[in-house]
């Protein structure tokens, strides 16, 4: 078979369309990468995730249904969000690891009279309680670290939330109260949008 190019420019030729086709090949197989996968029902790290320089981090408030310290206003949760850069446009929906915590911000130390002194006389008030300084334990606004490393590069976004009247969340801290539940509930229904 005779070719109607010299071989040297013929073989050139054909090395510029490999070329080209293997970039058009690596550009789809980069942008099918900017997907999670699962392997053996695990999330996989992806390599176009997996650059903690390029991940996009942000810091707002979440406002919730309920005004836990009686100013007025309806509390607010400080709430952080990691996650990958890929989702920027917003084309790429990624699921979410949420966390939440009254402990991110830092604890009182332990110290006597920090809790309800029980050994007293029925009807008699008890001795009078301390009050300790919490000392944070973290760079605000800073809410944790933590999970962040191991998920956003596996492709899920990390959100984390300080609980009502921890960190730099508004409101007051209780036990057990109706607002320790409702303060997440107001993040996740934020975060589906």
């Amino acid at each position: 078979m005779i070719f109607p190019f010299k071989k040297p420019l013929f073989i050139f030729l054909f090395s510029l369309f490999s070329l080209q086709i293997s970039a058009q090949k690596e550009q789809l197989s980069s942008d099918e990468s900017a997907q999670p996968f699962f392997k053996n029902g695990e999330a996989q790290i992806v390599a176009a995730f997996s650059q903690a320089k390029d991940w996009i981090r942000h810091d707002l408030w979440v406002e919730t249904e309920f005004d836990s310290d009686a100013d007025g206003k309806l509390d607010r949760m400080h709430v952080s969000v990691t996650r990958p850069a890929q989702t920027e446009n917003g084309d790429l929906k990624l699921p979410i690891i949420y966390n939440t915590s009254p402990y991110f911000c830092g604890v009182a130390e332990d110290v006597d009279g920090l809790f309800w002194q029980v050994n007293h006389e029925l009807g008699e008030i008890g001795p009078e309680r301390v009050h300790p300084e919490v000392k944070a334990r973290i760079n605000r606004p800073v809410i944790s670290n933590a999970h962040v490393a191991k998920w956003v590069p596996r492709g899920f976004i990390v959100v984390h939330s300080a609980s009502p009247g921890t960190g730099l969340s508004e409101g007051a801290p209780t036990v057990g109260g109706d607002n320790e539940s409702l303060a997440p509930k107001a993040v996740i229904e934020w975060s589906g949008g």
